[in-house]
């Protein structure tokens, strides 16, 4: 009977028994109450202690977030998205290692 009609209404009687004839009003007064009159966090128009509002402080979270971002560039390299740098420098080679840190037993020859 989960579900269906039938279902319903034998959980509608089980619930107005056990809370009282008025159950449904009262989760649907709570339900109603529970919108702040004053909007926080993010949806917040007010100048907080930082000097930002919700929306402004919504955007300086996102651009921290994107900036640290761990998902790749879908396959496109600097140069497809037109990104250019100065003059390569000349990078010294480091020393090849005959040993590895690697405790497991990879590469430790």
């Amino acid at each position: 009977m989960a579900g269906s009609r039938e279902g319903g209404l034998k959980a509608a009687k089980t619930n107005k028994e056990r809370h009282g004839a008025d159950f449904y009003a009262r989760i649907g007064k709570k339900g109603g109450s529970q919108v702040p009159k004053n909007p926080r966090g993010f949806a917040s128009n007010v100048v907080g202690k930082d000097g930002m509002t919700g929306l402004e402080r919504a955007k300086a979270a996102g651009r921290k977030g994107g900036q640290i971002s761990r998902r790749g560039t879908g396959g496109k390299t600097r140069k497809d998205k037109g990104v250019t740098r100065g003059p390569r420098t000349k990078v010294e080679e480091k020393p090849v290692r005959k040993f590895s840190l690697w405790p497991f037993g990879r590469n430790t020859k």
